[in-house]
């Protein structure tokens, strides 16, 4: 798909899906393929039963579930929840430096950039607390895998 405005759903029982300049909200769900949308304006929801998920230039809500491979996610804005699960991959996000976020992470261990501001508890297997000052929320869940959270300067 591209250049699409309007809200739209893609589905495939195992192929990939591509997604480029996107004005809208999107449904995207394959039975075993991977995910890529880059450049979306709106609401994002990927499901893959074993494939990566990867978003770029992600403006609004997202929720992004794999069985069995990573998720790496740039967001420069966010109006709304996110929401990140793999039972057998890593998590590597880039959030705005300014984000206001209330984190649960759960996963085998957990990088958190020191640019944010953190309040509450940190172990190396989870996170829950607040990042400068606390806002919306961002939820986390690696069965087996490693999270990443970086500043976007």
């Amino acid at each position: 798909m591209n250049d699409t405005k309007g809200d739209a759903t893609v589905k495939t029982s195992g192929g990939h899906i591509t997604a480029n300049d996107i004005m809208g909200n999107i449904m995207m769900k394959t039975g075993g393929g991977h995910i890529k949308i880059d450049q979306i304006d709106g609401a994002i929801e990927a499901q893959t039963g074993g494939g990566h998920i990867e978003i770029q230039e992600a403006h609004g809500s997202i929720s992004a579930k794999t069985s069995g491979g990573n998720i790496s996610s740039t967001i420069r804005s966010v109006n709304d929840k996110l929401r990140f699960s793999t039972s057998a991959g890593n998590v590597s996000l880039t959030l705005p430096a300014d984000i206001g976020a209330n984190l649960e992470i759960m996963a085998t261990s957990i990088d958190l950039d020191e640019t944010f501001t953190f309040n509450g508890e940190k172990s190396r297997k989870s996170i829950n607390g607040t990042l400068n000052g606390g806002g919306l929320p961002i939820d986390i869940n690696c069965g087996y895998g490693n999270v990443t959270i970086n500043a976007n300067n």
